[in-house]
């Protein structure tokens, strides 16, 4: 019986915070709650559901593991979550990737000791530095979910991170007006007006960011975009429905698949 109280209590938080947002959203942006919307609230509630069961176990953390079958080649992947996420979160492209063939694929947490996206930037440096080292690679490709793309960048900016492609999911590249809502320091540092935002610059690898207006996190949706990003609008699909979406992830692979079609079309000249 317990069980099914806590799957209550999980749903009921679920359904508060995603019509939080719609309600946000509507009244920041005067937007007009329709069908397609409606339906993008209810699968962003399943996916919140999915979140919290294996939000416990998702802190565990786990070893890269190699496809026996591989079939594409390709750098090894990283998979990097956003604010407040685990591995777990990450876990449907881990298994969308795994299935298409790419050999490495792993997913990581953010240090839970530390309060600090330049920390974060830092041990994904050293995380990324260990993957190439363990894989025998040179690159890897990032993949990477809200906040953890702008950790991704700073991981190349300030640290000069082996970062072949950078993919971002909902990252707030100029920041959000939601973080006010949050806890800790790093969510201080989402902020618009932050020094750290302030400083962002578009990431010099090749890299695509992925965003919707659906997106409750981000506020206003704009901010999921700045001058000279390559960054691609996907509709009615909230903040973490983009990472297991059937129209985000080929979208993931079409991008990589892009990249190594044209490094073999290199190699062939």
């Amino acid at each position: 019986m317990i069980f099914v109280y806590l799957f209550v209590t999980i749903l009921i938080i679920s359904i508060l915070a995603s019509l939080l947002g719609t309600l946000l959203r509507i009244i920041v942006e005067e937007q007009k709650l329709d069908w397609k919307q409606l339906s993008a609230e209810c699968m962003e509630i399943a996916v919140s559901v999915y979140i919290i069961l294996t939000y416990i176990p998702g802190w565990f953390p786990s070893r890269p593991t190699q496809n026996p079958n591989p079939k594409i080649v390709h750098p090894p992947i990283l998979l990097v979550p956003g604010y407040s996420l685990n591995r777990m979160s990450m876990f449907f492209i881990s298994i969308y990737l795994k299935r298409l063939g790419y050999e490495w694929v792993w997913c990581i947490n953010h240090p839970v000791q530390k309060d600090d996206v330049q920390a974060f930037a830092k041990a994904l440096d050293e995380k990324i530095r260990w993957f190439c080292h363990y894989t025998q690679s040179t690159e890897v490709t990032v993949i990477a979910h809200s906040m953890g793309g702008i950790v991704s960048n700073l991981a190349i900016q300030n640290h000069n991170s082996p970062i072949q492609n950078l993919i971002t999911l909902g990252t707030p590249w100029k920041g959000t007006k939601l973080y006010m809502f949050g806890l800790g320091k790093h969510v201080l540092q989402l902020a618009p007006a932050h020094p750290i935002i302030q400083r962002m610059v578009v990431p010099t690898v090749r890299h695509l960011a992925l965003w919707s207006r659906q997106d409750w996190i981000l506020l206003p949706n704009e901010n999921a975009i700045m001058d000279g990003l390559h960054h691609k609008e996907v509709s009615h699909i909230g903040h973490v429905s983009l990472l297991m979406h059937a129209r985000t992830l080929p979208l993931i692979h079409q991008f990589l698949n892009e990249q190594k079609t044209a490094t073999d079309s290199l190699c062939h000249r």
